[in-house]
This record gives structure tokens, C-alpha cells and sequence, in this order.
């Protein structure tokens, strides 16, 4: 059987293969991206925790700025309030007292029942006594509206000693404001409650 005519190319073998060329990348490029990123995680993070720790810091000091604020109206108010303790019961020792005793120095001369009242900012207040033979200690409590709207209130304390030669009698006023409605001993406790006091002695 005859062959037909063919184009037929021999195949040699020791023609050498192609092979498609591959890119490689560099190991070393990997750990340089990887090492960026984790830069720029931890340069995040230092940020955010410096930007919290200002804000933190701004935040403690407003609330310093409005304790203080609150803490200046609560002593005004205080200091108020033991001012005009201290001016009424002065004024009812030394000028209303020379007609009318309401604070005594001893049991035997402590005022009678329908005298035991003082009228101070236009409010009556009764007064209390614990009087002894040498000794009396009159005490009264008082609460101001007018001028401030939260109230405050104030306890004075009048101790007056009978006169033992070659000593004089004594007087210790004590006023003892705060920034509360109530200053009686039943009153009930108040975590806010600013106290200011003065001491008259003569």
C-alpha cells in the first residue's frame, strides 16, 4: 500500500521544551506589606487611646467647674443664713433686749411662756431654753426663703453666764447655716448640705 505524500514534521527530541514564564514575587515583599499594616494598626490604636484619654480628662474638668459652681451657690446661701441668725439674735440681746429679756443667763430669770418669740425677717421664732443656775443656753431655728429659692436655714445657739466677780458674764453666740430647709435635729440627712458657721463672743 502506497503512502500518500504527507506534511509530516519529525518530531526531535532533542528540541528543547517551552516553558510560559511565571512572575515571582519576593517573599520579602509579603512581610514588608504585612509589616505596614500592622504599623498602621498599632499607630490607630495609640491615637484612639490618647484621643479617649483627653476626652476623659476635659470630662473631669467640667465636672470640677460645675461642682465648684454648685459648691459656691450651696456656701453663699449657708453663709447667708448664719449672717442673719447672727444679726438677729444680737439685735435682740443688746437693743430689744434691754426692754424685753429673751435671752437669760440663768434659770431664774428665763422669760415666760407667751415671751418666748422673736420676730427676725418678718417670721416668728420661738425659742427653747436649758437654763441652770449659773448658765442658760437659749437656742432657736429659722429657714429663709426670699432670697433663694432652694431655702436655707440656720440654728443659733445663745449662751449667756450670770456675772461672778472679779469675772464678767460671757456671751457666745454661734450661728450655724446651711443650704437645707430644715436645721432642726429631726431633720432628715443631706448628702449635698453645706454648713457655715460664726461664733460671736462678748
Amino acid at each position: 500500500m502506497k503512502l500518500k505524500n504527507m506534511n509530516l514534521t519529525p518530531y526531535n527530541m532533542n528540541r528543547p521544551t517551552e516553558h510560559k514564564r511565571t512572575r515571582h514575587v519576593p517573599c520579602s515583599l509579603f512581610h514588608a506589606s504585612r509589616g505596614r499594616r500592622g504599623f498602621t494598626i498599632l499607630f490607630a490604636v495609640l491615637v484612639g487611646g490618647l484621643l479617649f484619654a483627653m476626652g476623659i480628662a476635659i470630662a473631669n474638668v467640667a465636672m470640677k467647674e460645675v461642682i465648684l459652681t454648685t459648691a459656691g451657690k450651696s456656701s453663699e446661701a449657708a453663709f447667708f443664713a448664719a449672717d442673719t441668725g447672727t444679726e438677729c439674735a444680737l439685735y435682740f440681746d443688746l437693743v430689744a433686749g434691754r426692754t424685753s429679756l429673751k435671752f437669760p443667763n440663768s434659770s431664774n430669770n428665763v422669760p415666760a411662756e407667751e415671751d418666748r418669740i422673736i420676730l427676725c425677717n418678718d417670721i416668728e421664732i420661738p425659742l427653747t431654753y436649758d437654763a441652770g443656775t449659773t448658765q442658760a443656753i437659749t437656742t432657736f431655728y429659722a429657714t429663709w426663703s426670699s432670697e433663694f429659692p432652694n431655702k436655707s436655714c440656720v440654728e443659733v445657739t445663745v449662751d449667756k453666764t450670770v456675772p461672778v466677780p472679779p469675772n464678767p458674764g460671757t456671751t457666745i453666740i454661734e450661728a450655724r447655716g446651711r443650704n437645707d430647709s430644715d436645721c432642726t435635729p429631726e431633720a432628715p440627712h443631706n448628702p449635698g448640705r453645706v454648713e457655715r458657721a460664726l461664733r460671736v463672743r462678748y
